[in-house]
């Protein structure tokens, strides 16, 4: 279909067109995933999905047959750095992200189906080299952030337990401290924040859990170890960490609604942030 098309139905608030059937067209528009143009791969391949989903057009059988699709799309040119394979693989992530909250909303996938999700989204997290936050011409990437997305919403997902929560707690930390040349600057650290709002609201982990992974991550020794073996790429790790660590001070403490344990953490990111000597708490 053309630009026309797509740009017609959005028009026409996500109405369906007739003569197609609904599959047909949700199968090209997850193929726009991987497209350099962000008019076909953002405002088309995934609002209009996103919305059929919302209006309730994509029914379940539908939906959980694109979760495979999705988990392959995570592998291709997994490793790259710098070329547009990233926009497939994020933007997959993004769609799996979805296809997560829409369980979340009104289950239709099976525990061994978010699982699937979870242990692809968790490899994928970390093989994932290509950080960037926006390219230009091509739009947003974003890998970072859409697979915030998409362990916030598998934090929130009744299938998933304790230990399953503790293992997206220890991607987070192995993503925010792996020594690179990229400082998180769109956004990533306020993504992340919100998946430990998600594991909060679960009231699964232990407060001694939490506390001692923060603790760990927000350790100053580490960043200055970081920094003195690995230079500039070792300063990027520790920024990701303070910025990590600042965004969720402020998501806790400006929540609108109090989380369990939230004065708990708090503390202790008042204790972390002062010792790295970058806030001075009265």
């Amino acid at each position: 279909m053309d630009k026309t098309f797509w740009q017609g139905i959005i028009n026409n608030d996500f109405a369906l067109p007739g003569g197609q059937p609904i599959e047909t067209l949700a199968e090209e528009l997850l193929g726009y995933f991987g497209s350099t143009d962000p008019l076909l791969r953002d405002e088309f391949g995934y609002m209009i999905l996103v919305n059929w989903m919302e209006k309730g057009f994509l029914g379940p059988d539908i939906l959980r047959g694109m979760i495979p699709k999705m988990i392959a799309n995570l592998q291709q040119g997994i490793g790259e750095q710098d070329t547009d394979s990233v926009f497939l693989r994020s933007f997959s992530t993004l769609h799996l992200a979805t296809l997560i909250a829409q369980d979340n909303e009104k289950p239709y996938l099976s525990e061994a189906e978010v699982r699937q999700a979870m242990a692809a989204g968790l490899d994928y997290f970390q093989a994932e080299r290509d950080l960037r936050g926006i390219v230009t011409e091509k739009g947003w990437a974003h890998s970072v952030a859409h697979t915030a997305d998409l362990l916030k919403f598998l934090s929130r997902n009744p299938h998933l337990n304790v230990t399953d929560l503790e293992s997206i707690l220890n991607a987070i930390t192995a993503k925010l401290t792996t020594v690179g040349p990229m400082v998180f600057g769109y956004g990533e650290d306020d993504r992340l924040a919100h998946v430990l709002d998600a594991i909060m609201k679960r009231q699964l982990v232990a407060l001694e859990v939490l506390t001692a992974w923060l603790e760990n991550l927000g350790e100053p020794a580490k960043s200055r170890l970081r920094m003195a073996e690995n230079g500039m790429d070792g300063y990027a790790a520790s920024q990701n960490v303070r910025n990590f660590l600042r965004a969720l001070y402020f998501q806790i403490d400006f929540a609108e609604h109090r989380r369990p344990l939230a004065d708990e953490l708090l503390v202790v990111l008042k204790k972390s942030l002062s010792a790295y000597g970058w806030y001075k708490f009265e």
